[in-house]
């Protein structure tokens, strides 16, 4: 008999959720209602998100310096794993290490789970939206690996994220009562890089030039544009490029409609 309970009891929760999500699908009509109804019914600590190794953090660091995106706090997000979707989710972007990290439900919390790589598909974080680049994509060329933030500039036009940041080890001798102390501890800055997905090709967009290569056809406004907006790129590189993707995409446009 007690081999048999779990199944009852799964079965009983099954049969609740389908009855309890058709009565919400057609009052909301919401996808992510049903989701997290479904999850509440089965219970978060047994769902496969929270299968996983936990991470261990090996880096000291001072100055608000750390290796994750934007905060290296736990933040509510979504997954897509394993073909699943997930709420409201705390996670973290561990940058440095290209890990996503999620926080478990028990006693150990403050020992995040890492998620498997190639089960996830894509999450979102502070309503940026990241993801798997080699997530069912077994042809990409060698540079491209792991997540990536993702911004739809149109139909044919995808600009990318790869969030990264350069870790050096910093020695500092502090002075106490017995004496110098040496303090190792780790510094982390931000040093992303860029792409593009242009009809189904990738491109480095990392400097003017290679936009240029790219849209030899916008020469001259690619080079206004970097001559008027300067200041914008250098305290805002990702607004920076985006923007002047969003100029060149409608003229992508124009130039497809001619060549049809």
């Amino acid at each position: 008999m007690q081999f048999i309970y779990p199944k009852i009891k799964v079965s009983v929760l099954l049969i609740l959720f389908i009855t309890t999500a058709f009565k919400t699908y057609s009052q909301t009509n919401s996808e992510i209602s049903l989701y997290t109804k479904f999850d509440s019914i089965v219970g978060k600590k047994n769902l496969e998100i929270y299968n996983g190794p936990r991470q261990i953090n090996y880096y000291r660091t001072f100055d608000k310096s750390h290796s994750y995106y934007s905060t290296d706090n736990f933040t509510l997000g979504n997954v897509l794993y394993n073909k699943q979707y997930y709420y409201d989710i705390e996670l973290k972007y561990d940058v440095n290490n290209d890990q996503l990290v999620i926080k478990p439900i028990d006693e150990y919390n403050y020992l995040g789970i890492i998620l498997s790589k190639e089960k996830t598909a894509s999450f979102t974080i502070n309503k940026r939206k990241f993801v798997n680049l080699n997530y069912g994509n077994p042809i990409l060329p060698e540079y491209i690996n792991g997540y990536y933030e993702e911004i739809i500039i149109g139909n044919t036009l995808i600009f990318y994220i790869k969030n990264q940041k350069t870790r050096k080890k910093i020695i500092d001798n502090k002075q106490t009562s017995d004496g110098t102390e040496q303090i190792t501890y780790d510094e982390f800055t931000d040093k992303n890089t860029y792409y593009i997905k242009l009809k189904n090709t990738f491109y480095s967009i990392n400097s003017k030039k290679e936009i240029i290569t790219i849209f030899p056809e916008n020469k001259k406004e690619i080079k206004e544009y970097y001559s008027k907006n300067s200041e914008l790129e250098q305290s805002n590189k990702e607004l920076f490029l985006e923007n002047i993707l969003k100029y060149i995409n409608p003229h992508l446009l124009i130039n497809q409609t001619k060549n049809e």
